[in-house]
């Protein structure tokens, strides 16, 4: 649901008896998925007349329910659509639990979410293609003995970055992708927003509790869907926003601890139509970001010497006109660039290991088509698929994530074809 799990554990830790309130959510959680599954037919019905008492937005519809399905009828045969998205979530949590050693205090949590979307028509949801998160909490916990042998107030400090992409979700049937793998944001249909879909990777978050540090999710517990009639809309609005607060009594955590437990919030999301251009820029934006990510691991353990690196290791060269070498030591075997490619972007990128990074995009004269039934046919066990006029590769090979883009060429010159690739290496 909140795709948390047992790290939960690990995040509070610190905090004595609140292990055991962690244990009773996760397990609360997981029931109350299987409930929702069984009751999700009757979702529509139930949002449509707690709409208009519980959700703020600028919307002239926001107290008219959900509209119909007949005033949203299904085209199969309309493209996709694509949002840039920015959710955030702010929660003050409050607990307090007693035993033998007893702890209570509060924690002011922040998160935002940027995420890139697509509208599949054949399911009218909007699933995340790719999204960063940041999250940062700070509050103080008082941990007190009661025969009294200690009393000690901790300060908590927590942060958290965190990129993924899931094009290596994406499948094809009959030619046709399908991102049913995919986390959901929005489901039009049912005019509900999700407000945190799990990531791939939990434990994203550093938690400082006096002297104890762990890694674990982050800790906001808003409602795990919110409804407004905003949604349905979807795709044929360009811009929408729906901002609402919420209570402890809305969230499993206030079910299953008996009100020990009591977040309150808001929740606001921020959505802009893009073309497929931008939510493509978008995507390659992230995805540098991630390399960059990778090559320092949040760390500042690996500090380049500038005078050694800046022969082999400069900042991205762009050539345009005359065309670049490939960056030393460029792996052909893994990712092979045939001679009579131009190259207009050259980059290596610096890691903490011997192993570098690297960042090229090149430019051919053959089409999209001819490109791409090349590559497959060298790189036989990567992750394919075409959105939109841009064919994306992803896979492993040698000690090497690659991740490519084929698409028209935008960079000028008489070439057809342009393709960016990205090779950032792995622990072996």
């Amino acid at each position: 649901m909140y795709g948390l799990s047992k790290s939960i554990l690990k995040a509070i830790a610190a905090v004595g008896t609140l292990i055991v309130i962690g244990a009773a959510v996760l397990v609360a959680l997981n029931n109350q998925k299987n409930t929702n599954n069984n009751s999700h037919q009757n979702t529509k019905t139930k949002i449509q007349n707690e709409n208009s008492e519980s959700l703020n937005s600028s919307s002239s519809d926001k107290n008219n329910g959900s509209l119909s399905d007949s005033d949203m009828p299904l085209d199969p045969n309309m493209p996709n659509t694509y949002y840039k998205t920015i959710v955030s979530i702010f929660e003050t949590n409050q607990f307090e639990a007693n035993a033998q050693v007893s702890s209570s205090g509060i924690i002011d949590s922040f998160l935002i979410s940027n995420d890139i979307l697509i509208y599949d028509n054949k399911t009218e949801k909007c699933y995340i293609l790719a999204r960063s998160l940041t999250y940062k909490g700070k509050g103080a916990v008082n941990v007190k003995h009661l025969g009294g042998s200690f009393d000690q107030v901790k300060n908590y400090d927590a942060t958290g970055e965190l990129i993924e992409l899931y094009g290596d979700l994406i499948t094809e049937k009959d030619n046709v992708p399908q991102y049913d793998k995919l986390p959901v944001r929005l489901n039009v249909k049912e005019s509900l927003i999700f407000t945190l879909p799990p990531t791939k990777s939990q434990d994203w978050v550093s938690n400082i509790i006096g002297r104890d540090v762990s890694d674990g999710p982050p800790l906001v517990f808003p409602p795990e869907s919110l409804a407004n009639a905003q949604i349905a809309l979807i795709p044929d609005s360009k811009n929408i926003e729906v901002s609402r607060t919420y209570s402890s009594s809305e969230t499993v955590v206030d079910e299953v601890t008996g009100n020990l437990v009591k977040p309150n919030g808001k929740f606001r999301i921020e959505l802009r139509k893009l073309t497929d251009v931008e939510a493509m820029s978008e995507i390659a934006n992230l995805n540098s970001k991630l390399l960059e990510n990778k090559k320092i691991d949040f760390t500042t353990d690996f500090i380049p010497d500038p005078e050694s690196q800046i022969d082999e290791n400069k900042d991205i060269s762009v050539d345009t006109l005359n065309g670049l070498p490939l960056p030393k030591d460029y792996p052909q075997d893994i990712f092979p660039i045939s001679e009579d490619a131009f190259i207009a972007i050259s980059n290596t990128v610096p890691t903490e290991d011997n192993k570098n990074g690297y960042e090229v995009t090149i430019k051919l004269k053959e089409s999209k088509e001819e490109v791409l039934k090349k590559y497959k046919t060298l790189l036989k066990d990567a992750s394919t698929f075409t959105m939109n006029g841009v064919s994306t590769m992803q896979g492993e090979k040698k000690g090497y994530e690659y991740n490519v883009m084929i698409m028209d060429n935008t960079l000028g010159g008489k070439e057809k074809t342009m393709i960016q690739i990205i090779l950032t290496p792995i622990d072996d």
